[in-house]
């Protein structure tokens, strides 16, 4: 009797391991991260000659569709910044010349991201 025990000891572990590492593997993608399709990311104002003044602002909005996950990460030149939320207020530093990529990555899908360049100069001539 003691022999028969133990062998059915060790298969109930070991059936016990297996089913324990199938539990949960139901949940598809799309329930933890609110992906609903294809996610796509917008990011606007979107003008590829874009100029700010130094001291200026200027308000960038990102529109993530496809997922219930909206909120984006905000980079400025690959550093990311604090801002929160789907808008973010860029604020142009004292150095002309300068050129600042400011990005906007879908949280939902980090693979999923849009981007503008912004030049901060001095004015153009009087026109």
């Amino acid at each position: 009797m003691r022999f028969i025990c133990i062998p059915l000891l060790l298969l109930s572990i070991m059936l016990a391991g297996i089913l324990a590492g199938c539990g949960g593997g139901g949940a598809s993608r799309g329930s933890n991260d609110g992906t609903i399709g294809e996610v796509t990311i917008v990011l606007s104002p979107k003008d590829p000659d874009m100029l700010l003044l130094p001291g200026e602002s200027k308000l960038f909005t990102a529109t993530v569709t496809g997922t219930t996950n909206t909120a984006v990460y905000w980079y400025v030149n690959n550093v990311l910044q604090s801002a929160t939320g789907n808008t973010f207020v860029f604020y142009a530093p004292s150095a002309l010349g300068t050129s600042y990529t400011i990005r906007a990555v879908s949280q939902a899908d980090p693979s999923k991201s849009d981007s503008v360049t912004i030049m901060v100069g001095p004015p153009g001539p009087p026109g």
